[in-house]
């Protein structure tokens, strides 16, 4: 026979017994306790291998922790009333497809301590009410990302003690309601900062006895109304600061004692002070800071955690010297800046100023401006200076008084050293072939309007 006449086979059984149980509500398997007044059973240690059909088909409580039931399908699909159901403590292997389709009044369903290793994308359709689920104690490493879609309303998730490693994105966005999630005894590398962003109401986190290395500062995201976390017994070394918590558990982490946890320590010791509040309203960080302890550095190993002086953290005022060296730098820099930027302009009116000097000295023999307009940076050129002004203040006035008659220098002039004529043309003749150096040729010269 196929599957699906053994399916077929087995739904008519279902059918039969349950109209059977419909007429007759009073019966109940052996070793059960039934109680139709209360619409509850209770099979526990019962011996069982498979779900009960035979039951109240209106019942709303069925316990059926620590038996043998290794199958979950096709059982409760005429359960339609049921709000609680214990199937912990049995050998399940698979939770199926759709298999609570049905339930859409379950609130509370407890599949702890079975041998579960994947959850399905249909798994838990149809369970739209449920606000419990304990799925802590199997062998859970697979969750598609679409297992808990139906569950908008649920509240507390139990998956410590599996084998799980991570998740895929978006897994828990459906969980906005959440307010207690276990994650306890997995194998999880790394905090799952971007799906704990999505529970918005978390209140309580356990990620105890896992192997997470580090805690950032946005490695839990703010979650404004989450009050207990608990990161006990991973292999955390340094921790950054956390914000809106009561209540953090991190004994059992091999702390590196040095600076980057003395906010941590600060708190330990706030949590000492015989003062503080005793009252609910305290806003102190309650740190479980007595069993604490460091591994590292060496002659730190093994002291508790709140018994270290602060000195021995290594916090020193390194970062003011650092900072006033930057600080400095930058001063010297824009000083700098600021001078290149000035003496360009400077520079060039300078150089404006000398050209402007010489052109008044030539046209109009005014040598006063001279020394003022023109600057030298050696003895050697201030002495060839005074020699030049010597030569203008010797023949100036003759230049001032003649300048109609002089002849330019580009005519041809005879400059033998035995030619003595003692007119002022030959004067100026002299003084033009003196003063032009002897690798240059004559030029023309301009008219400069002032």
């Amino acid at each position: 026979m196929g599957s699906r006449g053994v399916e077929k086979w087995r739904w008519l059984v279902v059918a039969l017994a349950w109209a059977s149980s419909a007429a007759a509500r009073t019966l109940c398997p052996p070793r059960c306790a039934c109680d139709d007044a209360l619409r509850a059973a209770s099979c526990a240690n019962a011996g069982l291998e498979i779900v009960p059909i035979q039951l109240n088909p209106e019942a709303t409580h069925i316990n059926l922790t620590h038996n043998s039931i290794d199958n979950l399908l096709y059982t409760f699909g005429f359960y339609t009333q049921l709000t609680i159901l214990d199937i912990s403590y049995n050998r399940v292997r698979d939770l199926g497809s759709k298999n609570f389709d049905n339930n859409l009044e379950m609130t509370h369903l407890n599949v702890s301590h079975n041998a579960l290793k994947r959850l399905d994308k249909d798994t838990f359709v149809g369970l739209k009410r449920l606000r419990d689920l304990d799925l802590s104690d199997n062998d859970i490493s697979s969750i598609h990302p679409q297992t808990f879609k139906d569950l908008s309303v649920i509240e507390t998730l139990d998956l410590s003690n599996n084998m799980l490693v991570t998740f895929e994105a978006d897994t828990f966005e459906p969980l906005s309601s959440l307010r207690t999630l276990s994650l306890r005894n997995n194998s999880i590398l790394e905090i799952p900062s971007a799906n704990l962003i999505f529970l918005v109401h978390l209140e309580f986190l356990d990620l105890s006895e896992n192997l997470i290395q580090v805690v950032e500062k946005h490695g839990i995201p703010y979650l404004k109304e989450l009050k207990h976390l608990n990161l006990n017994s991973n292999i955390i070394e340094s921790i950054d600061q956390l914000d809106t918590l009561q209540e953090l558990e991190i004994s059992g982490n091999p702390f590196v004692c040095n600076c980057s946890i003395l906010w941590l320590w600060s708190l330990g010791r706030a949590c000492e002070i015989p003062s503080k509040k005793s009252d609910n309203s305290s806003t102190i960080l309650k740190i479980d800071y007595e069993e604490v302890k460091c591994a590292a550095p060496a002659h730190l190993s093994g002291i508790l955690f709140v018994q270290i002086p602060e000195s021995e953290f290594g916090c020193s005022s390194g970062w003011v010297v650092v900072a006033i060296v930057v600080l400095t730098g930058s001063i010297i820099i824009s000083v700098v800046g600021g001078v290149l930027y000035f003496m360009g302009p400077l520079k060039k009116c300078k150089g404006d100023k000398s050209k402007q000097v010489m052109n008044t000295v030539m046209l109009n023999g005014d040598v006063s401006k001279l020394s003022n307009g023109l600057g030298y940076s050696t003895r050697t050129r201030e002495q060839e200076n005074k020699r030049e002004v010597d030569r203008y203040l010797m023949i100036g006035s003759t230049v001032t008084n003649n300048f109609h008659s002089l002849n330019p220098p580009w005519h041809s002039v005879d400059k033998s050293p035995y030619y003595q004529e003692d007119s002022e043309e030959h004067i100026y003749q002299q003084f033009a072939y003196e003063t032009i150096p002897h690798h240059r040729t004559p030029e023309k010269p301009h008219i400069v309007y002032v």
